[in-house]
């Protein structure tokens, strides 16, 4: 679900038939995603809902993409370029991650804009430098190891449950511990799946049937629920670091879903956090040990900072559209004095 269209023009009826032709195309979807081939379209997903809705470009009101991965990793080299610093742009499968066999002319540092955690190890293991470090994208690629490590060094998280760990063909059987959580955090509660990204794998439910079908839905996932902090509906703050150092920050805002995403239809503007908010992000950098990305800031009914969660790779386009602050240039000063 990292393409989304939306058209004012669709009937409830059309749009619901669209929406289930969607989950019938979403296996296309995964295939995508764990080949990280972010450039690559769901074509016939887009095609067929567009052919079955009868509809034309002429009725799109407006396409949201999740990853302006083009654009990004332009900044990224023309960044580099003007320390006279050659980026070499690869995905993970053109890369060697044979245990056994050391890899030839090695690189002066990789800037690692992936999630393989096998292959950020298996660079450092080389001597690479790597950057973000595989400390920095483990926790933040799992948000059950980010809370746990976030609640460890005393940074305020929305009050969490972890799912009991379940396996494949056997998913969970027992649903005891959704009475416990009920009781404690009662609904709506929001749901997320361990592992996610642009917004995805995560939902607000609403009442215990609901709740039932979802977990039926994630099957042997690990997932977590978390307590709905409501005051900030479709908002939050979200604070670029780099070194552990606030470099500009922007508030996301969506009217028409509980979650802020850009990627999802969500907005933002140039926004100044407070001393509060920004203490916070430069403390949850650090526990996570992030060189640079986002802290996710959610608001409470007094005004208060939550950490909602952290992205080592964060696509920063959005955020140089609305501050022009290009924080590639600050990646990349970061790198260079650590070479």
């Amino acid at each position: 679900k990292r393409f989304e269209i939306f058209s004012l023009k669709l009937s409830s009826e059309t749009f619901s038939t669209i929406s289930f032709l969607y989950e019938f195309f979403l296996f296309q979807e995964k295939l995508i995603c764990k080949r990280h081939a972010y450039d690559t379209l769901p074509l016939e997903s887009i095609k067929t809902c567009l052919n079955y809705g009868n509809i034309t470009m002429d009725d799109i009101d407006r396409v949201v993409i999740g990853w302006d991965y083009e654009k990004l990793y332009e900044m990224l080299v023309n960044s580099f370029s003007k320390k006279g610093i050659n980026l070499e742009i690869k995905r993970a499968s053109e890369i060697s991650l044979k245990v056994n066999e050391a890899m030839v002319d090695l690189p002066s540092f990789v800037l690692f804009y992936d999630k393989d955690i096998y292959l950020s190890l298996r660079l450092e293991a080389l001597g690479c430098k790597v950057f973000n470090n595989s400390k920095a994208i483990l926790l933040c690629d799992n948000k059950i190891l980010m809370y746990q490590e976030l609640f460890k060094n005393n940074i305020r998280i929305p009050k969490t449950y972890i799912a009991p760990k379940t396996f494949e063909n056997i998913n969970y059987c027992n649903l005891d511990f959704l009475n416990t959580i009920e009781k404690e955090l009662g609904y709506p509660m929001v749901f997320k799946e361990a592992y996610g990204s642009f917004g995805e794998q995560v939902y607000l439910v609403n009442n215990h049937n609901e709740a039932i079908s979802l977990i039926k839905k994630i099957g042997y996932k690990d997932f977590l629920i978390q307590e709905y902090i409501k005051t900030s509906k479709g908002k939050d703050i979200r604070i670029n670091v780099v070194n552990h150092k606030p470099i500009c920050s922007i508030l996301r805002y969506n009217d028409f879903d509980f979650r802020s995403n850009i990627s999802n239809g969500g907005k933002a503007i140039n926004y100044e956090p407070n001393k509060e908010f920004l203490d916070l992000a430069i403390k949850a950098s650090r526990a996570l040990n992030l060189d640079f990305g986002t802290i996710d800031m959610l608001v409470d009914e007094y005004n208060h900072p939550i950490v909602c969660e952290l992205n080592s790779n964060p696509q920063f386009k959005s955020t140089f559209d609305v501050t022009n602050v290009d924080l590639s240039d600050y990646i990349r000063d970061y790198i260079i004095s650590k070479l």
